[in-house]
């Protein structure tokens, strides 16, 4: 079983990209957004961030046989050595 975890930040739309395009693209792009019933420019940047998220994703995911999962996992739970930042950090106070 995989988790994911996505915070939304709302952030402000002040920056600008310009674009040279074909007709025959933009009339693509045009039809597709009318489609789905986003305007062009929601169109753009949710399929163009889909498509980044995907290629990103891409570079952080990974696939193990079940060999290799199995010496991960061993790996991962194996507890680390003490060491004087670990004691520094579980000395701490929790916070309520």
């Amino acid at each position: 079983m995989s988790y994911k975890v996505s915070t939304i930040i709302a952030m402000a739309k002040d920056e600008r990209i310009s674009l040279r395009i074909s007709a025959d693209d933009l009339a693509v792009l045009r039809t597709a957004a009318k489609e789905v019933e986003l305007s062009l420019t929601e169109f753009i940047i949710q399929t163009s961030r889909d498509r980044a998220q995907t290629i990103l994703c891409d570079r952080t995911e990974f696939v193990l046989n079940a060999e290799a999962f199995d010496e991960f996992t061993a790996w991962l739970e194996k507890p680390p050595e003490p060491n004087e930042a670990l004691r520094e950090l579980f000395a701490r106070p929790r916070p309520q």
